[in-house]
């Protein structure tokens, strides 16, 4: 259904807070709101898309009621004139996936590893618009609106890829266990050495949050965790022959780290691969011509994608929070004094990391982030 509606003013914005007449207020111009922010999303669906659907029913004579709706789009312009299509959209999307899929094939949730790009056919939204736009998946909802180049003052036009940003709204939608993980899971799992990583798949993820959060070891896990690695590492050789941002030397050398993890020598494959995570790290930089200064910060950061953009985005392979443990465990200092240094860059390369911490454990960490690696650059 789409209806073209005259609204009594242009939208510009969501009030931050309440206030009274005559004080300041906050106007947030641009957002994402999703099942997760809980009241949050239901105030906002409830409030300006209500309105529009009110607008609907005086314009139009049309009642349309909220809870069958699965997604709606309206588009804004500066002179109070807004489209609204309702269950009038079909989405397609670009995204890569953890295994082959041939075309003509069914493509299932847990196949997929990151949405890149989400189409609208059926809605044009200009870079001089404003919008709003519903989307479902399951049950769960995504508000995300912007109105900044319909807001007063000069005119703004979108400078942003808004395929690659409802990529990012679809990601926290489709993937929500990647991004609900709360700050103090985020602590524990670091002083771990763990991370969320893309390729553990989702139900070992959960077990791995479950654990974390309840401060039970990881015994018990360890097994299904090394399992798993040993899995995706054997299909990591052939993804390695195709990864066009290393040199042969390293891929040659990141072989044969795998061998030997998988036949379950894990001090021979650290002291090999540690070392080769940061050289495919300084042959990611010099790739993409990068002009910052060699530093483990600036590795960290541009390991995390080609672009800035591509660094900041919404996706499960959480480039933010990957960025922040690379600097602050595979790149963590050690200390001298230290009875029990655990494996981390520095201490494999200045030879003080204790034998008994390379362990499978260790080695599965290290897998598991050139895993990570190679995956933001596919």
């Amino acid at each position: 259904m789409k209806f073209e509606l005259k609204l009594k003013s242009v939208p510009i914005g969501i009030a931050a807070k309440t206030s009274r007449p005559g004080e300041s207020n906050h106007v947030i111009t641009r957002d994402v709101t999703t099942s997760r922010d809980g009241t949050l999303l239901f105030d906002r669906l409830e409030d300006f898309p209500n309105y529009l659907l009110d607008q609907i029913r005086l314009q139009h004579q049309k009642i349309v009621q909220a809870q069958f709706i699965g997604n709606l789009v309206a588009i804004f312009d500066r002179l109070g004139n807004a489209t609204v299509q309702i269950n009038d959209i079909d989405i397609s999307y670009i995204a890569t996936t953890n295994e082959e899929v041939k075309a003509g094939n069914i493509v299932f949730r847990h196949q997929i590893k990151d949405i890149r790009e989400v189409k609208l056919h059926g809605a044009e939204i200009k870079n001089n618009e404003g919008f709003l736009v519903v989307f479902s998946f399951n049950w769960r909802k995504a508000l995300c609106f912007d109105f900044t180049p319909i807001a007063p003052g000069e005119t703004k036009e979108r400078n942003y890829d808004l395929g690659k940003y409802f990529a990012g709204v679809f990601n926290q939608l489709v993937f929500d266990e990647y991004f609900k993980i709360s700050e103090d899971i985020w602590t524990k799992l670091l002083k771990r050495s763990w991370f969320p990583f893309r390729h553990l798949g989702e139900e070992l993820l959960k077990e791995l949050i479950l654990y974390t959060r309840e401060d039970w070891p990881l015994t018990d896990l360890l097994p299904k965790l090394i399992e798993k690695t040993k899995y995706e590492t054997c299909r990591l050789r052939d993804r390695l022959n195709h990864f066009e941002h290393i040199s042969a030397d390293q891929r040659s050398s990141l072989i044969a780290a795998i061998n030997q993890y998988q036949n379950d020598d894990a001090l021979s494959s650290l002291h090999i691969l540690v070392p080769r995570l940061e050289g495919v790290m300084r042959d990611i930089h010099r790739h993409f011509g990068d002009d910052s200064r060699i530093t483990q910060n600036n590795l960290a950061r541009i390991a995390t994608g080609r672009d800035e953009e591509s660094r900041l985005r919404e996706s499960p392979l959480l480039p933010k929070r990957f960025n922040q443990y690379l600097s602050e465990v595979f790149f963590a200092n050690f200390d001298p004094d230290d009875h029990q240094i655990s494996v981390s860059r520095n201490s494999i390369a200045h030879g003080v990391a204790t034998v008994e911490k390379c362990n499978m454990e260790s080695a599965s960490i290290g897998m598991q982030i050139l895993l990570q690696l190679v995956s933001y650059f596919e």
